[in-house]
């Protein structure tokens, strides 16, 4: 092989291997992360579109608070309302709400914040494929001095 042959052929190589690392930045990310700041309203749009996959939600917030004020709260009450997307025509799929408490109890936290991060739901297959939107909201008689804001995780991965 000529000198001349080696190096186009050793050019095509690192040319495909540049293009394969291109290809693989480029794909969607696996996690997606939302934060609303408090007071809210905590409303999340949720892109649950992929029909090979399943997802994991998580929940968190950040609560600037005393040990004594958290061991205090225990556990926040959330309601959390899911909002299926539209099918076609425009017809809604519907909703569904349910109550939970969040437990705060194995916050990481520094000197003054704790945060707070909560399995919600693991291995979810939506039975419409879409963007789903979850609100989530605290009762009126609950006030959480020092809270900064809710938080949604989504992890996708390949149903098994």
């Amino acid at each position: 092989m000529s000198e001349n042959a080696k190096k186009t052929f050793v050019q095509s190589v690192l040319g495909y291997i540049i293009l394969l690392c291109v290809v693989a930045a480029c794909r969607e990310p696996a996690v997606s992360e939302e934060f609303i700041p408090a007071p809210g309203p905590y409303e999340f749009a949720l892109d649950f579109s992929d029909t090979l996959a399943k997802y994991d939600v998580a929940l968190f917030t950040r609560i600037d608070s005393h040990e004594k004020t958290m061991r205090a709260l225990g556990e926040l009450p959330v309601t959390a309302t899911w909002e299926a997307p539209a099918l076609e025509g425009d017809v809604s799929a519907g909703s569904y709400t349910e109550e939970f408490f969040l437990p705060l109890e194995g916050a990481r936290r520094s000197y003054f914040s704790r945060q707070v991060w909560h399995p919600y739901r693991k291995g979810v297959v939506p039975a419409v494929y879409g963007e789903w939107k979850l609100k989530l909201s605290l009762p009126d008689s609950i006030k959480v001095h020092g809270m900064r804001g809710m938080g949604v995780e989504v992890v996708k991965s390949k149903i098994d």
